[in-house]
């Protein structure tokens, strides 16, 4: 009998035992702080790559001057990502860096609305400029978001070649200009 008491009281033992360890292990936990932070992006480009040729085609009748515009080029497109924590607005400005506009003539730029695959509060066109070497707001009031990557994505940009005056007209009234385009704060 005192044999089947020690092995009553050695299970009954076990089972507190048991019943503490499964108690304390249900009883503990953890806890994880997780930063998170996305950093401030400003990143664009012009798509397609490759350049533009803006060719003008010959007066067809004496008398007559050109046909404005000259020229007229919609094969490229701006595609920007923008994200600000502090909440600063950009802007996408535009000026000529290299070369020069030959004189008699002026070439204007216009990006459309924005068009197709992005998200987000996305920048508004501020309309035509005449492209001087001089910054010039074309698209303002970007907030943060995407405007999708690649031609067809984002503002369809149209560079319009024009004649302003006819008696400033050369016969090397040929150039080649770098347009430069810059994302800033507003």
């Amino acid at each position: 009998m005192n044999k089947n008491l020690n092995i009553i009281v050695f299970v009954c033992l076990m089972m507190v035992a048991v019943k503490e360890n499964l108690s304390a292990q249900l009883l503990v936990s953890q806890s994880k702080n997780i930063g998170v932070s996305i950093g401030d992006i400003a990143i664009m480009d012009i798509e397609p790559s490759g350049e533009i040729q803006l060719a003008t085609s010959s007066i067809s009748e004496a008398g007559l001057g050109f046909s404005q515009p000259l020229a007229e080029d919609q094969s490229k497109w701006i595609n920007y990502s923008c994200s600000d924590r502090s909440g600063n607005t950009k802007r996408i400005d535009v000026n000529v860096t290299a070369g020069s506009i030959p004189d008699g003539l002026i070439l204007k730029l216009t990006a459309a609305n924005y068009l197709r695959s992005g998200d987000g509060v996305l920048g508004i066109s501020t309309g035509e400029k005449v492209l001087t070497s001089a910054p010039q707001v074309i698209l303002d009031n970007i907030v943060r978001g995407y405007t999708g990557s690649g031609a067809g994505n984002g503002h369809r940009l149209t560079y319009t070649l024009e004649v302003d005056e006819f008696g400033d007209l050369s016969e090397s009234s040929a150039a080649v200009v770098t347009v430069h385009f810059t994302i800033t704060d507003n």
